[in-house]
């Protein structure tokens, strides 16, 4: 009998055993259809297949379908006091979302090992009102670190969004705070320009708003539309809300030319 319920018991720790991750390709797994899917806005379509995988403990599913639940994961982080006439991102088959659902499924993607489920967690409660707590911030930190320094782009830029609370170049900051802020943005563009140019969609993604917060226009538009075509609905409403701030500044000939740059780094497009 001791050696059954031991055996139970070793079968239940493997079974929670949370799982590796050893490059962004185990934690994007980009080519998978229904992350395709996901990308491209189509939740509902990917919903019944998604939730069946998440309830089998996969982390990157349970991680996908909180985000899909997640409000906070479609608002847009305009920041610097600019007036952003997009700011919400709409998947594009009306899907339902849910606070209690994304909650539940950040913290099964937690458990489970997913190595920006806490930052996501964090993200959510805050623009949800919940105050800040410095001890969730730390969590956040410890979470990221080790990605950090093995030079993940995408938790290089969640790192320092967690600790920056300013993280966009503004004349409403102080000096130093503008310096740092400069700084982070420098650091975190450096982490993701070599992803983005490997073909992280992601890290496309994520270092348009890296420009965008150091309001390098031209930069992030270029990004963004390599994004959007490649299937990131998300990055199609961004791109719109910058090019708002390249026909105001008049920088549209500086804006095709940096895409052409980038363009010219992916001749399959």
């Amino acid at each position: 009998m001791k050696h059954f319920l031991l055996a139970i018991l070793c079968s239940a720790l493997f079974i929670t055993e949370a799982k590796e991750f050893n490059s962004w390709v185990d934690i994007d797994q980009q080519n998978t259809p229904y992350i395709k899917q996901f990308y491209n806005g189509e939740l509902n379509k990917i919903y019944d297949e998604v939730k069946k995988l998440a309830e089998e403990n996969d982390p990157v599913v349970q991680y996908t379908l909180a985000h899909m639940y997640d409000f906070a994961a479609k608002h847009l982080d305009c920041g610097g006091y600019r007036n952003c006439y997009i700011n919400f991102y709409t998947p594009k088959d009306g899907f339902e979302l849910s606070n209690s659902q994304a909650l539940k499924w950040y913290r099964e993607a937690i458990n489970n090992g997913h190595p920006y489920a806490t930052y996501m967690l964090y993200r959510h409660k805050r623009l949800d009102g919940e105050p800040p707590s410095e001890k969730r911030e730390n969590l956040v930190i410890k979470s990221l670190l080790p990605l950090v320094e093995s030079g993940d782009g995408v938790a290089t830029f969640m790192y320092y969004r967690t600790l920056n609370k300013t993280f966009s170049v503004t004349p409403q900051t102080n000096s130093f705070s503008h310096k740092k802020t400069v700084e982070d943005l420098h650091t975190i563009i450096k982490a993701l320009k070599p992803e983005a140019e490997e073909g992280r969609i992601l890290s496309m993604h994520y270092l348009g708003r890296a420009y965008f917060a150091l309001w390098d226009y031209p930069k992030a538009f270029a990004w963004f539309t390599v994004a959007n075509k490649l299937g990131h609905a998300p990055s199609e409403i961004y791109q719109k809300s910058v090019f708002q701030f390249i026909e105001k500044e008049g920088l549209s000939e500086q804006a095709i030319i940096e895409l052409d740059k980038v363009l010219s780094t992916f001749q399959q497009l």
